[in-house]
């Protein structure tokens, strides 16, 4: 059974910082762990693997949606997960874990920051159980503010660095709660609806995921049917649910072209005094005749340039669209122009 659905049970703890900070420091090493062991995946701690976590995140939500009871939280699995990430954002901030055990169950352990205190098990809790995405980390908006608005933030510039994992996405964290039962029933069916779709090409995964040679023709137009696929987490991508329907394979049979995509950031950053972070996206495509075994074409696409400042407003939150994301539109109107 996949682990990324992490079983067991809630361990008590003490309240004291050290104590809390050790216990969090476990959990998130079983984290890194089980990322490496079950899926390959390197947890660093960096911001850069902050990709990764919300890839897995993604899959522990599908999971849920098709195993779980309603009701019942994976407890365990928020635990892990959210320790990972409040360490993540602790290393990051400089700020401590705390402990209050008469909160509720998602609000007991936080990262107290400059901005105020961030809550890592919320964060996971609304992903996993809810599906609510959210990349962007902030302090819960009942904190009191602490920056004036208006004011700008400049990225430090040593901390653009050239990172290996996949693309992530401009970070600045708004909390919204309580997604209403028809879009969780939505997001199950549509979760159990892929399962099913992607199940007959799961054993040929290790084919449409090797490496091929180019091939020396010159702007090849390929066949449909296509399955598109993410190279570094070995599974059908969530793009490939965006192209036209008629494009699509619906059985191994069909699969006259596999596409291959791969994503990375080229520079990430954090910008000064802030938990906001920023990275700038690189992804390719490479088209793969399976008759030919071929690579016949491929295409890297770029994301906008981070900004060097931004505004926030009095909570010291980010105002704007950060960028730096590979343009998805553009990928796919290259690929369909790409496919007869």
């Amino acid at each position: 059974m996949d682990q990324i659905l992490v079983n067991g049970t809630r361990n008590s703890t003490q309240n004291t910082s050290l104590d809390v900070t050790r216990k969090m420091q476990e959990l998130a090493s079983q984290a890194v762990q089980i990322a490496r062991d079950d899926y390959g995946v390197t947890l660093d701690f960096s911001s850069g693997s902050l990709t990764a976590l919300y890839k897995l995140l993604d899959r522990a939500h599908a999971l849920y949606a098709v195993q779980s009871t309603p009701g019942q939280n994976p407890t365990r699995t928020i635990l892990v997960w959210g320790a990972y990430l409040g360490e993540t954002i602790r290393q990051g901030s400089n700020g401590t874990w705390m402990e209050n055990p008469a909160a509720t169950e998602n609000r007991q352990y936080s990262i107290n920051t400059s901005t105020g205190n961030i809550f890592p098990m919320e964060l996971i809790y609304l992903w996993v159980v809810e599906g609510k995405k959210n990349r962007n980390l902030k302090a819960a908006m009942l904190e009191p503010p602490t920056r004036k608005a208006g004011s700008k933030k400049k990225i430090s510039g040593c901390l653009i660095i050239v990172i290996t994992l996949t693309g992530l996405f401009a970070i600045g964290m708004a909390l919204s709660f309580a997604v209403p039962g028809y879009q969780k029933m939505r997001a199950t069916i549509t979760a159990q609806a892929r399962a099913a779709y992607e199940a007959p090409f799961l054993s040929l995964m290790p084919v449409y995921l090797a490496e091929y040679e180019n091939s020396p023709e010159d702007n090849p137009v390929l066949k449909s049917k296509v399955l598109i696929v993410d190279t570094t987490f070995e599974k059908i991508a969530d793009l490939h649910y965006e192209i036209p329907p008629e494009l699509r394979a619906s059985s191994p049979e069909e699969v006259n072209t596999v596409v291959q995509y791969y994503c990375k950031p080229v520079e990430s950053g954090i910008y000064e005094n802030t938990i906001i972070l920023a990275s700038r996206e690189s992804c390719r495509l490479s088209l793969i005749d399976m008759k030919k075994r071929e690579i016949m074409i491929w295409q890297e696409f770029i994301g906008s340039e981070i900004p060097k400042e931004i505004h926030v407003d009095r909570f010291g939150f980010a105002v704007e669209e950060i960028g730096g994301g590979a343009d998805q539109k553009e990928m796919l109107n290259w690929l369909v122009s790409r496919i007869q």
